[in-house]
Parts: C-alpha cells; sequence; structure tokens
C-alpha cells in the first residue's frame, strides 16, 4: 500500500470501518509518518463530534416494551 492509499485509510480507522488487515497495515505506517498520525487524530475529533452536531431524539414509546420482551424472551430459558 502506498502512502496515498494510507491517508484514505486513515479516514476509514477513524470510525472502525478497516478490515483487520487493512488496520494492521496501517498501524505499520502510522509508526514512520506523522503526518497520517496527525489525520487519524483530526478524523478521531471529527467523529467524536458528529453525534452532537444533531438534534436530540425520542425513542419511540413501544421501544422500551420491545427492547424487555426480547430481552425476556432470549432469558427465559436461563
Amino acid at each position: 500500500m502506498g502512502h496515498e492509499q494510507f491517508e484514505e485509510a486513515v479516514a476509514l480507522a477513524a470510525v472502525g470501518a478497516l478490515e483487520p488487515n487493512e488496520h494492521a497495515a496501517l498501524e505499520t505506517h502510522l509508526r514512520d509518518c506523522a503526518a497520517c498520525r496527525t489525520a487519524l487524530a483530526e478524523y478521531r475529533r471529527a467523529a467524536a463530534a458528529l453525534p452532537y452536531g444533531l438534534p436530540p431524539a425520542s425513542p419511540p414509546p413501544a421501544l422500551r416494551t420491545e427492547v424487555l420482551a426480547a430481552f425476556r424472551r432470549q432469558h427465559s430459558g436461563s
């Protein structure tokens, strides 16, 4: 993988979207590439801020009932 490919992979790494072998290759590259380390840190900060840019949403009223019913079905044999 060339440097340009690592630059593209950094954004995917920031959100956990790399395959294990791609992630391992990027980790090796990051040891020697300060620019990609900096970019990764910036992408991670941006990804962490994304949820705060959305308005709060309330779950549908039936969701709690559905979740509890699913939990009980899974654990009724215990």
